[in-house]
């Protein structure tokens, strides 16, 4: 990969908005994100999910150990859309199972780090294991010896990318930004876990900022970038902007098809519940105090009537739709792809969410 050190100033480069949810009519409360998805669709995509299966290289990740939490099927739904879904169309075809098992040990790195923050809540395993991706860093072998089986999977899904990702074509030219992103997705994570006791940071600049963040977007297709075309400084600048916008359709997408479970964890970081405290919709005291399915569920009607979920879906449409009709500056990659990926991601969280719950 190659970099211009000329950098040129864009007008056109699409301005970084907080999320604009309106109040909807009491009749526009189903949330719609026009992606091509109906019921047939789901039962294909859970069909196909449930018959995916994880190759040795990567069951290696939890080979003797339990990490809890997160039935196999969520694991097989990760590596699916780890693959086709959000593999770019200009990845040569005899790269892209690499492109998938590389992919799935950053996302099984993610989403393992997540759970010993905010899960398990084990603050000195998480930021040993976020060592690993600064510079000339490597974590302290007793803490990790000495933490669950979670942590010891983190290390090597870790392990297992970082290795895979220097080996591709264009890895070792990305291997500095990939780390950066990879830092910048774990301090995001961070926000959850301070937030929990520090509710002020339950609010829309430090939601957006850093929940966005923790999807971990930028890292997934760097991995797109590290085995498929070059690309000079100048189109990279512009990928990386336009992932940068993708992601934030990623996150919106997340909220609204799994807020209800969140919910009925006791898990309140989504912007669904923010909007629905600032509307007052619901007081956060009322979040922490419900107690047993009955009242949860009181509470989901509520915040499902009163629009806010809908209004969501609603700016997932309009920013998708500002994205097609945009110009981004990209020859070698089409900025389709990076668009229909997020598409394609929303039909799966809509087929599998009320098959993920343990």
């Amino acid at each position: 990969m190659s970099f211009d050190p000329d950098i040129e100033t864009r007008s056109d480069a699409i301005a970084v908005e907080a999320p604009s949810v309106r109040q909807v009519t009491a009749t526009d409360t189903t949330p719609t994100f026009d992606v091509g998805y109906d019921d047939r669709v789901g039962r294909r995509l859970r069909r196909t999910i449930e018959e995916t299966s994880l190759p040795a290289a990567v069951e290696r990740i939890f080979d003797g150990l339990d990490v809890g939490g997160r039935r196999p099927f969520v694991w097989q739904w990760i590596y699916y859309v780890c693959g086709d879904v959000l593999t770019l169309p200009e990845v040569p075809a005899d790269r892209r199972d690499a492109v998938q098992e590389t992919r799935f040990f950053a996302a099984a790195f993610t989403t393992l780090v997540d759970d010993i923050a905010e899960r398990d809540g084990d603050g000195r395993a998480f930021w040993e294991l976020a060592r690993a991706t600064m510079p000339g860093q490597s974590p302290d072998e007793r803490v990790l010896s000495e933490a669950s089986d979670a942590v010891r999977a983190a290390e090597r899904a870790l392990t297992g990318f970082l290795e895979r990702f220097e080996a591709a074509p264009n890895g070792p030219a990305l291997r500095a930004p990939v780390s950066f992103d990879l830092r910048a997705s774990l301090v995001a994570m961070d926000h959850a876990r301070v937030a929990a006791e520090s509710p002020g940071l339950y609010n829309r600049a430090d939601g957006w900022a850093y929940e966005t963040t923790a999807i971990g977007a930028l890292p997934f297709f760097h991995v797109d970038l590290a085995y498929g075309p070059s690309i000079d400084a100048a189109e990279y600048r512009r990928f990386r902007e336009l992932v940068t916008e993708c992601e934030r359709l990623w996150r919106i997408g997340n909220w609204v098809t799994t807020w209800r479970r969140e919910l009925a964890e006791g898990d309140f970081s989504a912007a669904i519940f923010r909007e629905a405290i600032r509307h007052g919709v619901v007081e956060y005291a009322e979040l922490l105090a419900a107690d047993g399915d009955d009242e949860r569920r009181a509470i989901a009607d509520r915040i499902a009537a009163s629009g806010i979920p809908a209004g969501f879906a609603r700016d997932f449409r309009e920013r998708r739709d500002r994205l097609r009709e945009a110009e981004h500056g990209l020859s070698t990659y089409d900025p389709a792809g990076p668009i229909d990926a997020m598409e394609a991601l929303v039909r799966t969280h809509l087929a599998i969410e009320d098959y993920r719950r343990d």
